[in-house]
């Protein structure tokens, strides 16, 4: 998860993984998250924001009134990424990002495959099951 330092309406900061805390040790007011923002419009502001901040492009995303956290921004996948094609447990690399559609709908590897975006999600898909992960992932379900 992504927090966004967020002074006037402007991103200040961006950090992964812990919310920041102020000196006392409690979290910093002035940081925010997936969990706080209740509109589209809101997680795209904290997007836009994030990536003049940043010079990288972050996305927001909406997984749906099913979805909780329903909103959030992520950094988008870029040209030169490697990814694999991930379902059940599996996982296969499928070489790396070499075109990206305008409108962030279309992704197409090195290998050929096709991953398209459902909605305005966070999630590519191939063949509408598979999901896009990143890095050279190569694991089979123990399981079976």
């Amino acid at each position: 998860m992504l927090y966004f330092k967020v002074i006037a309406n402007v991103v200040v900061g961006i950090q992964a993984d812990e919310m920041p805390r102020n000196a006392a040790g409690f979290f910093d007011k002035d940081w925010t998250s997936r969990i706080d923002w209740r509109t589209f419009t809101e997680a795209q502001m904290i997007a836009k924001e994030a990536t003049n901040f940043a010079g990288k492009l972050y996305i927001a995303t909406d997984y749906g009134a099913g979805g909780w956290p329903r909103f959030d921004v992520i950094e988008a996948p870029k040209v030169g990424d490697k990814v694999s094609q991930s379902f059940n447990g599996d996982s296969y690399p499928r070489g790396e990002i070499t075109h990206i559609s305008k409108s962030l709908k279309k992704i197409v590897t090195s290998t050929g495959h096709i991953f398209w975006r459902r909605g305005n999600s966070g999630a590519w898909l191939v063949n509408g099951y598979a999901s896009m992960i990143p890095g050279h992932v190569s694991e089979r379900n123990p399981s079976f």
